[in-house]
């Protein structure tokens, strides 16, 4: 009993970080180190003692305990790693350790937590892929896309200049103007685009070249994904239903 109440809390106080988080990366795709303070050093010493409780009473195996450790520790270092070569961003590297270090243990039928964790954020994400692709087919951006950049039509989408400043994506079209004429070409997709703010659609909004993407209509963005959301979503997911693969798996 007070081993889930103390586990309680601590998805409580997870989830008032991960919440406020959610909705700064979507809207401005940036979240201080503060935002997750609560979840850090409330939820995890919670978790930690409900951990405690649960092996001193025996409802966790001692000898599971190596075994489910490890694998935090794994993913959580893992979830490190991705964040420094810039993978995906810090906060989500932040958010994804603390929710390992914190519900490691928690039971999940048929399924460890960090995997079933994982399976529902990968399923969430390629949702969003998909309607990001939906978007386009109804569109039919498709008709400006060779076999190459084909792509393009799950991460990206056209935009008009009048979103530049409350979309968050990277523009992927150059336009200029030669002979008084606007050319456009897609930039070189070998190129770390992440590394080159520049091309950001806030930062060409404010530079010299915002008229000829305001003349040239709509352009190639894109989408910078707020992973926090589907993280957030993926972690709903995983204590409300379990491994949703798993699931699938078993029909």
């Amino acid at each position: 009993m007070i081993a889930d109440l103390l586990l309680g809390a601590s998805v409580c106080s997870l989830f008032a970080s991960l919440i406020p988080a959610c909705y700064r990366d979507y809207r401005y795709r940036k979240i201080p180190v503060a935002t997750w303070k609560f979840a850090a050093m409330v939820g995890i010493p919670l978790s930690f003692a409900s951990f405690l409780i649960r092996v001193v009473t025996g409802s966790i195996s001692p000898d599971a305990v190596p075994m489910l450790v490890g694998i935090a520790l794994v993913a959580a270092a893992a979830a490190f790693a991705l964040g420094y070569i810039e993978v995906f961003g810090g906060a989500d590297s932040i958010a994804i350790i603390i929710i390992m270090l914190t519900l490691f243990y928690v039971p999940i039928a048929n399924s460890l937590f960090v995997f079933a964790f994982i399976n529902n954020t990968v399923i969430v994400c390629l949702l969003i892929f998909l309607a990001i692709f939906a978007k386009n087919v109804v569109e039919r951006n498709y008709r400006d896309l060779s076999i190459r950049q084909f792509p393009l039509m799950f991460v990206g989408t056209k935009i008009p200049f009048a979103h530049f400043t409350t979309y968050h994506g990277i523009v992927l079209e150059e336009v200029t103007a030669e002979d008084g004429a606007l050319s456009r070409r897609f930039m070189d997709f070998s190129r770390n685009f992440r590394m080159e703010r520049d091309r950001f659609t806030t930062a060409i909004a404010a530079s010299e070249q915002a008229d000829l993407y305001r003349q040239a209509g709509k352009v190639w963005v894109m989408y910078v994904l707020p992973f926090i959301i589907p993280i957030t979503a993926g972690l709903a997911v995983t204590l409300g239903v379990g491994d949703v693969v798993q699931i699938l798996l078993h029909l």
